[in-house]
């Protein structure tokens, strides 16, 4: 009776620090994340999986160009992990958009930054609209208002611009 009880008291204690060690775990993986249904909906998966499996993010002044998009002005400045971190965060988040407004502005990129990885994604950036244009490899370019999250991806991209 005694070693059965023994045995029980292992196995139960056995059992309480998996628990403990399994939900720290979770609880590392399950930070919080952004709502993505209307970035999902209005800028795409491909958008999304892009800017989120990127390694690196690179930064560059541009000016407008035609026929084409954009015209590259000076070199490419990597942007650090932890500002990389934090434009995915806005990017990729519901509150940075205002989707359901269509401004009529002549959409004039400044800066360009670019997700790097497996496959890149640009995003063109004007100050003037206060608008993205998404520049996917695979599909057509897509606009989006960001007026909520604007100032706060200035003040990261403010950090670079004596590199520029």
């Amino acid at each position: 009776m005694l070693r059965r009880n023994t045995l029980l008291t292992i196995i139960c204690c056995l059992g309480a620090l998996f628990t403990v060690a399994c939900n720290s775990d979770y609880e590392k993986e399950d930070m919080p994340q952004p709502k993505m249904d209307l970035v999902r909906k209005h800028l795409g998966n491909s958008f999304i999986d892009k800017v989120v499996e990127s390694d690196y993010s690179l930064l560059i002044k541009v000016t407008p160009k035609l026929p084409s998009k954009y015209k590259i002005e000076n070199e490419r400045v990597t942007i650090s992990d932890q500002d990389a971190k934090d434009l995915k965060n806005i990017l990729l988040n519901n509150d940075s958009y205002m989707f359901d407004l269509t401004k009529s502005c002549l959409f004039i990129p400044e800066y360009a930054i670019d997700f790097q990885g497996e496959t890149n994604v640009t995003i063109l950036l004007s100050p003037t609209c206060k608008q993205i244009e998404v520049i996917d490899e695979q599909s057509s370019s897509v606009r989006a208002d960001i007026d909520p999250a604007f100032d706060s991806i200035m003040s990261i991209l403010s950090k670079y611009q004596e590199k520029l």
